[in-house]
């Protein structure tokens, strides 16, 4: 009941953890809760875990938002998903304290893996891990020997997007998806600019646009050359419209994570994050970093500075990247930039530091 003693509750969850593993009830509980991204992020994670407990039945606790990701995973056993949070009364990450400590006691379980905890954050942003191999680590299966994404897309869903490529008189491989709302403000890029995208992918390379995303978003983008199916689409739907699709831009958000597990050409841009813990997990990306970014991405919402770092990266360094992942005959191809020109980017004494190549 309200109001929580938060220090119990983590010791609770941290004692329950610890003991429930002498209980040997061969049940495991994993809980993501958190954003489509992470949810994404997750799944080598959760197939090695599999792996390592083949035996096992497991359990994976996640919001009915993104809950699809999981939907039909052949590595996990039971799928939980929490419909309504509105009777945990209670703001932001700490919701997700709670809801463990409730599900810690509706089974006998031996193993209880909590990917959500508030408590890891400045952890992960003092390491130079990709977020999925920091999930990783917290389960325990890190390095992980599969990094690939995990979503199973059934055939109907795929027979649904053909459809509706073929009643907006679109060929497959004949077309860009762009997702253009990334939650925040600071991670977005201008509409005015995307605009200009579509145009110039249209009259330059000879391909139209569909927009993907929320109910509402892109209704500031207006191009003839561009489809807003925005609110639309199920998530796997996105993801069969994208694997159908030439290339995907997008921002730092989870559409580009699904995305990625397509293994299309993805592009991303990013400003106030940085791209080497949440880089795409494909054969051909390039993301994009802001040069306005401070060195250190601060990964807020709001810029003390009063600078949107997303919005100054330029069309052409994006036009640049599209004809290099359309006409690049390498198979692989995964670059960051700084704008327009490709750079080392690598950890040490606890600071990003960059280097031009």
């Amino acid at each position: 009941k309200f109001p929580f003693n938060w220090d119990e509750i983590r010791f609770t969850k941290k004692w329950n953890c610890n003991t429930l593993a002498k209980n040997f009830s061969k049940n495991i509980l994993i809980i993501k809760l958190m954003t489509l991204g992470d949810a994404v992020l997750v799944t080598p994670t959760i197939k090695a875990l599999r792996e390592k407990y083949s035996d096992y039945k497991i359990t994976l606790l996640s919001m009915q938002p993104w809950s699809e990701i999981f939907e039909n995973n052949q590595f996990i056993d039971e799928l939980i998903a929490l419909k309504d949070c509105s009777k945990y009364k209670i703001m932001n990450h700490r919701i997700y304290d709670i809801i463990t400590s409730e599900f810690l006691t509706f089974k006998n379980w031996e193993y209880v893996f909590q990917l959500n905890c508030l408590d890891h954050y400045p952890e992960y942003r003092r390491t130079s891990l990709h977020l999925r191999d920091f999930y990783a680590s917290m389960a325990g299966v890190y390095p992980l020997k599969d990094k690939k994404y995990y979503i199973f897309i059934d055939s109907y869903e795929k027979y649904k997007i053909k459809q509706l490529l073929k009643d907006l008189k679109i060929y497959e491989k004949k077309y860009v998806v762009i997702h253009t709302n990334a939650g925040w403000q600071l991670k977005n890029w201008d509409a005015e600019k995307w605009t200009q995208l579509v145009e110039l992918l249209y009259k330059k390379f000879g391909y139209k646009t569909i927009l993907v995303g929320g109910k509402n978003e892109g209704k500031d983008i207006h191009s003839e050359y561009l489809y807003n199916l925005a609110g639309k689409l199920k998530l796997k739907e996105v993801a069969a419209l994208i694997e159908f699709s030439n290339l995907f831009i997008g921002l730092d958000s989870g559409v580009s994570h699904l995305a990625s597990c397509m293994d299309i050409p993805v592009i991303m841009l990013f400003g106030n994050t940085h791209p080497k813990v949440a880089e795409p997990n494909c054969s051909k990306y390039i993301c994009i970093h802001s040069s306005a970014s401070c060195e250190i991405p601060c990964s807020l919402k709001f810029c003390a500075k009063g600078i949107n770092c997303t919005s100054m990266i330029s069309v052409n360094s994006v036009l640049k990247a599209v004809n290099m992942l359309l006409s690049e005959e390498r198979n692989v191809v995964q670059e960051i930039w700084i704008e327009d020109s490709p750079a080392d980017v690598f950890f040490k004494d606890w600071e990003w530091h960059i280097k031009l190549k």
